[in-house]
C-alpha cells in the first residue's frame, strides 16, 4: 500500500508538467506563424531550356518553408512543360532547396531532389524514369517579395532507363503573405 500515494503523486506531477508544457507549447504557437501561413510559400517558375535532347519550356513551382517563414529551406514541388523538336518532356520533381540571404540582394541557391521525368517521342510509348537533380544558382531580390535568378540544373538517371541531362532556368519567384525582409 505504500506504493500507491507514491505513484499517486508521481501521475499528478506528470499531468501538471504535461499540462504546463501543453500551455508553453501553445504560447510558443502562438509566436510563429501557421504552417499554413501564406508567408511559409513562394510561387514561381522557370522559363528552361534542357540541352540534352533539346526541349525547352515553363516549369511552374511551389516551394514551402515548413520550418521558419524566413528560414533557407524550402520543400519544392514542380512540374514541367516543355516540348521539344524530338519529343515532349514533362517532368514532376519533389526535391529541397536553400536560399540563404533572404535580405541580400543576391542570394546564393541549391537545391536536390528527385524527378519523375516523362518522355513522348512521336508514336513510341511513353517512357519514364526517376532522377536525381541538383540545382546550382543565384537569386536577385527585385523587391521585398519578387526574385529572379539563373540556375543551372544537371540531373542523372540510374534507373530504368539511364542518362544525364542538363537544364538551364532562368527563374522567377514570389512570396505570398505581408512580405519579407525589410529594405
Amino acid at each position: 500500500m505504500t506504493g500507491r500515494p507514491t505513484t499517486t503523486r508521481a501521475l499528478s506531477l506528470a499531468l501538471i508538467l504535461a499540462a504546463a508544457a501543453v500551455g508553453l507549447a501553445g504560447e510558443a504557437r502562438a509566436e510563429r506563424p501557421a504552417l499554413a501561413e501564406a508567408s511559409r510559400f513562394t510561387v514561381g517558375g522557370a522559363l528552361e531550356v534542357d540541352l540534352v535532347g533539346l526541349a525547352y519550356g515553363l516549369r511552374p513551382e511551389l516551394l514551402w518553408r515548413p520550418f521558419a517563414p524566413d528560414g533557407a529551406g524550402q520543400l519544392r514541388v514542380a512540374l514541367g512543360l516543355l516540348p521539344g523538336p524530338e519529343y515532349f518532356f514533362l517532368p514532376l520533381d519533389l526535391g529541397w532547396r536553400w536560399r540563404w540571404g533572404r535580405a541580400w540582394r543576391v542570394s546564393p541557391v541549391l537545391g536536390l531532389g528527385l524527378e519523375r521525368q516523362h518522355f513522348f517521342v512521336g508514336d513510341a510509348p511513353p517512357v519514364a524514369r526517376t532522377s536525381l537533380y541538383l540545382e546550382l544558382g543565384a537569386a536577385v531580390r527585385i523587391d521585398r517579395r519578387m526574385r529572379a535568378g539563373l540556375t543551372v540544373a544537371p540531373d542523372l538517371s540510374l534507373w530504368h532507363e539511364p542518362g544525364f541531362g542538363l537544364a538551364v532556368q532562368a527563374t522567377f519567384g514570389f512570396d505570398l503573405g505581408k512580405g519579407g525582409e525589410a529594405d
